[in-house]
């Protein structure tokens, strides 16, 4: 796991979480790209989301497919995302 070794929060917090979790260290790099994915697409659906009255959340899919589309230099975990 050495190529994300200077990221400070996967230094600090990421991979030590999982290590509680998982009772050991990670055995591959997959986390990390999960996990940056998973933030791209909630980041997406956060600005891609319109809310209607009543609390519910209207997500129209071209708004959701502009939104991943813009992500331009995202400060990932697995780098800078494009």
């Amino acid at each position: 796991m050495g190529e994300f070794a200077d990221s400070a929060f996967y230094a600090r917090e990421m991979r030590p979480g999982l290590e509680r979790q998982l009772g050991g260290p990670p055995t591959g790099v997959y986390h990390t790209y999960a996990f940056d994915a998973t933030n791209l697409l909630l980041s997406a659906v956060r600005r891609a989301a319109v809310r209607l009255p009543g609390g519910a959340l209207r997500i129209d899919r071209e708004a959701l497919r502009s939104a991943m589309l813009e992500v331009d230099g995202y400060p990932g975990v697995s780098g800078q995302l494009t």
